[in-house]
């Protein structure tokens, strides 16, 4: 087995799972779309009849609420987090490219107190590029 045979294998079957991907994603965006418009017009008719949802014979149908919380203005979120002891309403993840950004400064390469830093080697394959 050559390596130049493994690498046309590998592209020629990635090219295709991307296509058929492509495909089932265009598929699915249209059915998403259809389902998103009969469970708007699902909302609007539970609303009129002020009812919170349907039992039918082919299925239930019934509101849910959908709930976000975003920072808007971190400092003041910080702020009151730190002022109310309220720490439970954020989440704290590290930043890669700045970790690393950290450890490179460091004489010793020290991964910052608290973290853990992870680097996995992975095998990468691309097509020649046009000339």
């Amino acid at each position: 087995m050559k390596v130049e045979d493994v690498v046309r294998t590998y592209v020629a079957a990635r090219d295709e799972m991307r296509a058929k991907k492509a495909e089932y994603d265009k598929d699915l965006a249209a059915r998403r779309e259809k389902l998103e418009k009969i469970e708007a017009w699902l909302l609007r008719e539970a609303d009129k009849q002020g009812v919170n949802g349907f039992n039918t014979s082919y299925g239930v149908c019934f509101k849910t609420k959908t709930v976000s919380a975003t920072i808007q203005d971190r400092e003041a979120a910080i702020h009151y987090a730190t002022t109310n002891n309220a720490w439970a309403m954020l989440t704290v993840t590290a930043n890669k490219q700045v970790v690393k950004q950290i450890m490179d400064a460091d004489p010793d390469h020290r991964v910052p107190p608290g973290l853990k830093y992870v680097e996995i080697d992975n095998m990468s394959v691309r097509k020649p590029t046009a000339s």
